[in-house]
């Protein structure tokens, strides 16, 4: 779990746990860092800026991302975002991230020599 400020740039103000085993990150390799450090070419960037916003107003979501661990390697996570007030008062993002066992549609379609069925398009996939 990870608090997260809710104003760009997105800055990592704790971590709870000392390694995010999905990353391979430690504490120190985020906090005081952007979040979006963990994303890239293949994250829905907008959608995570996005959920982070709809927390500042007091959402909780429940989401798949596919983010990065410390050597640049794709990981497909669960993150959880909740509204969290400090001590001190200060309002900011909790974010949980738990490995994710889903695939992309587009790994489904490569993957498979089956015609293609699309049966949901409801969110969780």
């Amino acid at each position: 779990t990870m608090l997260v400020a809710i104003h760009y740039p997105f800055h990592v103000l704790s971590v709870d746990e000392i390694v995010i085993p999905i990353l391979k990150l430690d504490a120190r390799d985020l906090v005081g860092r952007s979040v979006l450090t963990i994303l890239g070419p293949n994250t829905d960037h907008a959608m995570f800026v996005s959920t982070i916003l709809r927390v500042a107003n007091l959402e909780s979501v429940l989401s798949q991302f596919i983010v990065y661990d410390r050597h640049g390697w794709e990981r497909r996570a669960v993150m959880s975002f909740s509204h969290f007030l400090q001590q001190n008062g200060v309002q900011c993002c909790q974010i949980t991230i738990e490995p994710s066992e889903a695939i992309t549609m587009g790994d489904g379609f490569e993957e498979s020599r089956c015609p293609y069925v699309l049966l949901a398009a409801e969110s969780p996939h």
